[in-house]
């Protein structure tokens, strides 16, 4: 799990979803307060993340010690 973190690209990619959500969620807040859409980026997005954290685990199981 460690290379994950690691992983100069999955920083970027895990920095730039958690921003973005949260500016998501604000504007969610600011312009429909009864009705709650931000998730559904958020839950996408997060299959996104978990892809990617994925595939960076099977590469280093892939590459020879």
């Amino acid at each position: 799990m460690k290379n994950v973190f690691r992983d100069k690209g999955f920083q970027v990619h895990l920095t730039v979803y958690i921003a973005v959500n949260i500016l998501l969620f604000v504007i969610d807040l600011m312009t429909s307060p009864g009705k709650t859409w931000f998730f559904w980026p958020l839950i996408g997005w997060g299959i996104g993340i978990i892809g990617h954290a994925l595939s960076i685990l099977s590469k280093a199981k892939n590459r020879p010690a």
